[in-house]
């Protein structure tokens, strides 16, 4: 899970370079990708 947190924060590092939109995808892409990744660590 730390790994999983470390490239969450290098993405959010990035966006802060990047426009508001980029940064509202980026968001919704790394939440989508740790929710599954938490799903998967329940029913796995």
């Amino acid at each position: 899970m730390d790994r999983d947190k470390n490239a969450a924060i290098n993405i959010l590092a990035r966006a802060n370079t990047l426009g508001r939109t980029e940064i509202q995808a980026l968001g919704q892409t790394t939440h989508c990708l740790l929710s599954e990744n938490l799903i998967d660590k329940v029913t796995g």
